[in-house]
């Protein structure tokens, strides 16, 4: 590999490395998403059940092995922006903003009528 091509290779995965939010992990068994939820948000433990979520509306699925297509607006992101109300782990972006359990329920939205979603920025 000619040198002005192999550092421009080493950059690229130096910029990947510093925009990603998914976590790596050194283990051969990848976390399921929802182990890699409670791992990056510690607080979904204490509202969790049976894969659902008990907030202040109700309790709704956490909806991790659903796709959720339908675009509905929400007015206040985490990042104060507007957004799209969105599956939790399909929203990976904010979960540094949701420290704790009431931040979450700040910008909880529910989808289909049965899941909880969080307004993800646009």
């Amino acid at each position: 590999i000619a040198p002005a091509f192999e550092d421009l290779v080493v950059n690229k995965v130096q910029t990947i490395a510093f925009t990603t939010n998914v976590p790596i992990y050194a283990s051969s068994t990848p976390r399921s998403i929802l182990q890699n939820l409670l791992y990056v948000l510690p607080w979904l433990n204490e509202i969790l059940e049976n894969e659902s979520i008990q907030t202040p509306k109700g309790n709704f699925k956490l909806g991790v092995n659903e796709t959720i297509t339908d675009i509905i607006p929400c007015s206040k992101t985490p990042m104060d922006k507007e957004g799209h109300c969105t599956l939790l782990h399909e929203c990976p972006q904010v979960h540094a903003e949701l420290q704790t359990s009431t931040k979450f329920f700040d910008h909880f939205c529910i989808l289909k009528n049965e899941f909880a979603g969080v307004c993800c920025p646009n």
